[in-house]
């Protein structure tokens, strides 16, 4: 029965089949669709794991700004630069495409630590 409520809190349900290299693409401003790779989709969640990025990449403004819905999810001041880029590019991405998608999304790891954003896990 634990197990049946904890999946329920987080978008599944025992028995779902996870995706695994889960593609989603994500709208920019200028019409075109960026494509990025999730680790996981489970049922309505998204899970992105530490093990296949080292530093979760670092880009420039004007490209991560380019994302049509960027300023609608993320409060830009709160996100970490260093030498003038964004860090954790993937995680944003991710959490673009969970709100594109209507899905949640969670990185286990990276929300015990100095957090990208707020919270673990975003719904749309």
């Amino acid at each position: 029965m634990r197990g049946q409520t904890i999946a329920l809190q987080l978008g599944f349900e025992v028995g779902d089949t996870p995706e695994f290299g889960f593609r989603a693409r994500i709208p920019r401003d200028d019409k075109c669709l960026d494509r990025t790779e999730i680790n996981m989709k489970l049922g309505t969640l998204l899970v992105e794991s530490r093990i296949t990025e080292a530093d979760f990449q670092k880009q420039r403004p004007d490209l991560v700004e380019s994302y049509r819905d960027f300023t609608d999810v993320f409060d830009t001041e709160l996100l970490p630069r260093r030498n003038g880029q964004y860090v954790s590019y993937q995680l944003i991405r991710n959490v673009l495409a969970a709100h594109e998608l209507g899905l949640s999304f969670t990185d286990p790891l990276f929300s015990k630590s100095r957090c990208l954003l707020p919270v673990a896990a975003m719904e749309k």
